[in-house]
C-alpha cells in the first residue's frame, strides 16, 4: 500500500482517511450537461459507473469528461469553466482532440480491443479487413499510446507522494508502464472486461507491448478467475513468465525481478443509492404500478441489454420462442419485456443487431395474434437512468441475461437488491417506497 495505511490482521494493507488514491479511467464517473440557457455546466454523479462509489480516503479521479452529444471541441474558456465545475467531485479532466479521441476510443478500443477481449475474432467483412491492415492498425495504435501518455501526464500532475494509483479498464493498459518512468508509486490495474484466451490474444500484433505495460503494475485485478487464468496463460505462452502462489494465497507473476499480484474480485452495488431511489425518487412507485398494470397479472421476464451481438439478444428471443412452443399453456400467462439500449459506439454492429432483433420480435408477435407475449422497448441509454431502471426491475418477476461474453454486469445484483428492499419495506422494515 501507500500513504499512511497500515497492515490489517489478515496481512493486507489498510487505508485511512489520510491516504490518497488517484483513480484513472477512460471516462470520469459523472454526468455532464449544459447549464441553464446553454451557459456553464451542471455536473452530477453517474451512479451507473462503479467508480462513483463513495470512499473514505482522499481520491482524485482522472479521465475524459463525458460531454453531452454535439458539444464538439470546447474553447479554452469552456474547458476552464468545466474544470471548476468538476472540482467538487474531485475530478480532473483529460482533454483529447476530436480526431485523436475517435481513433483512440472508436477505432482502437472498441474496434480492435473490445471484440478481441471478448474472445470474438472476425475473419470476414470490413472489420476483419481493417484488423489485418497493418498500416490502419499502426495509426490506431499510435493514437492509443498518445492517449495513454496524456493520462500519465495528468496523473503525475495530481499525484502526491505515496499516493496509490488505480488504473481502470482496457483503455489504459500502457499507463502503468509510462507512469513508472515519471513517479515511484504503487499502481493497481483493474479490468472491467473479460480477458481473452491466449489463442485469441496472440492475434494482436502489439500483444507483448500490452502485456508488458500491464505487468509494470503491482497488482492486476479481474472480475473472475477465468479471466485471471487467461491472463496468466498469455504471460506463460507469450512472455515465458512463471507464476506461483504467494504467502497470502494470491497468485504472483515473476516479472523483471518483481512479484506482480493477480487477483479476482467482483464489483458490487451501493445499497444506499437504491434505498434512496425507492424512498425518494418521484415517479418510481407510479411507474412500477403502471408496468404491473400493463402486464395484467402475467409473469414478467425482464431483459435489459445493449443491442449488440455480445449481449445475446437474438439467442434470448430464439430461446423464448422455443419455450412458448414447448409450453403452449404459458401463452397468455407470461410476458418478455425486453428493453433494447442503444449502443452507438459500435454503429455497424448496432444497426445489424437492431434489425435482426426487430425481425425476431415481429415474428413472435405475428405467431400469437391477440396475445402480448413480448414487449420490445427501444431506449437510448440516456433515457434509462437508475430510477427508471429500478422501476423496471421492481415490476418484473425475473431478469433474463443471455450474454455471450460479459465482463461486469451488475443488473442481477440490482435486481436482487431491489426486490429485497421492497420485501423489507412491505414487512415494515423500512427502506423501500
Amino acid at each position: 500500500g501507500g500513504g499512511g495505511g497500515g497492515a490489517g490482521e489478515d496481512g493486507y494493507a489498510t487505508l485511512s482517511a489520510q491516504d490518497g488514491v488517484v483513480v484513472a479511467s477512460c471516462f470520469l464517473p459523472v454526468e455532464i450537461e449544459r447549464g441553464p440557457g446553454g451557459r456553464g455546466w451542471a455536473v452530477r454523479w453517474d451512479h451507473d459507473n462503479v467508480l462513483s462509489l463513495r470512499s473514505d480516503v482522499r481520491v482524485a479521479r482522472v479521465g475524459t469528461p463525458p460531454l453531452p452529444a454535439g458539444c464538439g471541441d470546447l474553447s479554452d474558456a469552456e474547458k476552464e469553466e468545466l474544470e471548476l465545475a468538476l472540482q467538487p467531485f474531485d475530478c480532473v479532466p483529460v482533454w483529447l482532440e476530436a480526431d485523436l479521441a475517435e481513433k483512440f476510443y472508436s477505432g482502437f478500443c472498441k474496434g480492435v480491443l473490445w471484440p478481441v477481449f471478448h474472445n470474438m475474432l472476425d475473419v470476414y467483412g470490413d472489420a476483419a479487413v481493417d484488423f489485418w491492415d497493418a498500416q490502419h492498425l499502426d495509426g490506431l495504435w499510435f493514437a492509443y499510446t498518445q492517449v495513454n501518455r496524456k493520462f500519465r501526464d495528468r496523473i503525475v500532475e495530481v499525484y502526491n507522494d505515496r499516493d496509490l494509483v488505480w488504473v481502470h479498464g482496457f483503455h489504459l493498459l500502457l499507463v502503468p508502464s509510462f507512469l513508472s518512468r515519471s513517479v515511484v508509486a504503487k499502481v493497481g490495474l483493474f479490468l472491467h472486461t473479460p480477458f481473452p484466451s491466449s489463442e485469441i490474444f496472440r492475434t494482436l500484433p502489439f500483444r507483448e507491448d500490452l502485456l508488458r505495460g500491464m505487468l509494470v503494475a503491482d497488482q492486476i485485478g479481474f472480475h473472475v478467475y477465468e479471466y485471471s487464468r487467461h491472463f496468466l496463460t498469455c504471460c506463460v505462452r507469450l512472455l515465458g513468465l512463471t507464476h506461483e502462489q504467494g504467502p497470502t494465497g494470491q497468485i504472483e507473476v515473476r516479472y523483471n525481478g518483481r512479484q506482480v499480484l493477480v487477483t479476482s474480485v467482483h464489483a458490487g452495488v451501493d445499497p444506499e443509492v437504491f434505498e434512496a431511489i425507492l424512498r425518494d425518487e418521484a415517479g418510481v412507485a407510479a411507474e412500477v404500478a403502471a408496468l404491473q398494470a400493463r402486464a395484467a397479472g402475467k409473469f414478467v421476464f425482464l431483459g435489459l441489454d445493449k443491442v449488440e451481438r455480445l449481449k445475446g439478444l437474438q439467442l434470448k428471443l430464439v430461446g423464448y420462442a422455443r419455450f412458448l412452443e414447448r409450453n403452449p399453456d404459458a401463452v397468455g400467462k407470461v410476458l418478455l419485456h425486453q428493453v433494447g439500449l442503444s449502443a452507438s459506439e459500435l454503429q455497424q454492429d448496432y444497426n445489424s443487431s437492431a434489425a435482426e432483433v426487430q425481425r425476431l420480435v415481429d415474428a413472435l408477435q405475428a405467431k400469437y395474434p391477440g396475445q402480448e407475449v413480448i414487449r420490445y422497448e427501444k431506449v437510448a441509454r440516456a433515457d434509462m437512468p437508475p430510477a427508471r431502471r429500478v422501476a423496471h426491475l421492481a415490476a418484473a418477476d425475473a431478469l433474463v441475461i443471455t450474454s455471450v461474453r460479459d465482463g461486469l454486469n451488475r443488473f442481477p445484483l440490482e435486481m436482487a437488491l431491489t426486490h429485497a428492499l421492497l420485501q423489507q419495506a412491505q414487512g415494515g422494515g423500512g427502506g423501500g417506497g
